[in-house]
């Protein structure tokens, strides 16, 4: 008698895993999107690092040489290969003994309907050309 009862408990429960899985996939999927989203965001941040710290000590080594507007050209050319962005743009300005380069890059959110957004990195380094 107790047998039946517990079985026919189990029978009355058909398909509630597959509502319970319907109900959780679109957040699951959504946290998912998010997470990638923040990584893809993270790497591109650190490729912009690394593309902002080498101008400036690239301009810092190498400003004294040659024409500012010159080497501001290269630079960023260079630059926007280690970005991997063609959108780039660079700026070097001088504070004090320092020399400061300043990258930026608009970044746009896979997810349709978000706003385009500027990533923005500022690497200073040590003016050699300076005393």
């Amino acid at each position: 008698m107790q047998h039946q009862r517990i079985s026919s408990v189990w029978h009355q429960q058909n398909g509630t895993v597959t509502a319970e899985f319907t109900l959780v996939l679109p957040s699951v999927a959504l946290m998912l999107a998010f997470c990638l989203t923040i990584g893809a965001l993270q790497l591109q941040n650190l490729r912009l690092l690394a593309a902002t710290s080498w101008a400036a000590r690239e301009a810092a080594t190498s400003l004294a040489e040659t024409d500012q507007r010159l080497l501001v050209r290269e630079l960023t050319a260079t630059a926007r290969r280690i970005a991997a962005g063609d959108s780039m743009s660079l700026d070097l300005k001088t504070e004090g003994e320092l020399l400061c380069a300043k990258g930026s890059m608009p970044v746009q959110p896979f997810w349709s309907g978000a706003k385009a957004f500027q990533l923005e990195q500022t690497f200073c380094a040590r003016d050699r050309a300076r005393p």
